[in-house]
C-alpha cells in the first residue's frame, strides 16, 4: 500500500533531474564562471588555467565580491580574475613580479596552467 509520503517514480526522476542541473551549475560557479559559458579571460585565456597555475606557484586565490576570482600573495596587491580581465596587461605583470619569471614564461604558464 502506499503511503501519503511516498513520490511517484516521475516525480522522483524530476526532482533527481533538478539536483544534478543543480550541482552542474554549482561546478560551473565553482570553477570561476560567470555566468553560463564565460570560462576565459577577455583575451581568450581559460580561467580554470589561470587558477592551476596561479595555485601550483603557492599564489592564493579567493572568491570575491565584484570578481569571481582574487589572486593574493603576502605583501601584494589583489589581482581579479574574471571572464572581463586581461591577462596580459593584469595578471601577467602581476605574477612577473612575484616569481621573477620572464613576460613570454608567465603567459605559456597561464595558457597550460602549469610551468613547462
Amino acid at each position: 500500500m502506499k503511503s501519503k509520503d511516498s513520490l511517484s517514480l516521475s516525480q522522483k526522476r524530476l526532482l533527481l533531474d533538478i539536483f544534478s542541473r543543480f550541482v552542474n551549475i554549482f561546478r560551473l560557479v565553482e570553477r570561476g564562471c560567470e555566468g553560463m559559458g564565460k570560462k576565459k579571460t577577455s583575451d581568450g585565456l581559460l580561467i580554470n588555467k589561470i587558477l592551476l597555475f596561479a595555485e601550483s606557484l603557492d599564489i592564493e586565490v579567493r572568491s570575491g565580491k565584484k570578481h569571481p576570482h582574487i589572486m593574493n600573495f603576502c605583501g601584494m596587491k589583489p589581482c581579479p580574475v574574471a571572464s572581463s580581465t586581461d591577462a596580459k596587461k593584469m595578471i601577467v605583470p602581476w605574477i612577473k613580479e612575484i616569481t621573477g619569471y620572464n613576460s613570454s614564461t608567465v603567459y605559456n604558464g597561464l595558457r597550460n596552467g602549469r610551468l613547462r
